[in-house]
């Protein structure tokens, strides 16, 4: 048998040929240019003009995404209520990388980390979480919660103080 490579005849015989064809084959393959695709711009209510990313211009691939988002959460309470911490916050980071800007999240994350013993890393969550949080008060007193605890457990009690003022001010 006998294949075209690079304008040369090459002849491969038996299974040993088949194979070098399928793994020739295989090569080309990955060997093509990935074209992008423009983004549209998009205008927010401030007038701005921007490009926006992909999925933002996909409602079903947004609503995909925080479905998928939505269930890797429901998953990692599961885990947390069977004491699987671990599984829970890997569940929790994948679900952050889905949806980076779900204060929710983060939270969540934050007492996993809390509950770990990774004070600092769930004061660092929690602080992210409320930066998500918008306006919603009940999350953002929840993670000033555990940023008083966080910073108590690692001995910062200046620290601790300074979170329990941010907390009574959202009361």
């Amino acid at each position: 048998m006998g294949i075209l490579i690079n304008n040369k005849l090459v002849f491969l015989a038996g299974r040993g040929g088949l194979l070098a064809l399928l793994v020739i084959g295989l090569t080309a393959c990955g060997r093509g240019t990935v074209r992008d695709t423009p983004r549209a711009p998009v205008t927010d209510l401030s007038g701005r003009t921007e490009i926006a990313p992909r999925a933002e211009r996909n409602p079903v691939a947004i609503s995909g995404r925080k479905n998928a988002a939505a269930h890797l959460v429901r998953s990692a309470r599961r885990k947390v209520s069977a004491g699987k911490l671990s599984s829970a916050a890997g569940m929790l980071e994948r679900a952050k990388n889905i949806d980076p800007e779900n204060a929710v999240i983060w939270s969540n994350l934050a007492d996993i980390r809390f509950r770990q013993g990774q004070y600092r890393d769930a004061e660092s969550l929690a602080l992210r979480s409320n930066s998500y949080a918008g306006s919603d008060r009940k999350l953002k007193r929840y993670n000033w919660q555990l940023i008083v605890k966080a910073r108590a457990a690692r001995g910062d009690k200046e620290g601790a103080a300074r979170a329990q003022e941010k907390l009574k001010s959202l009361r």
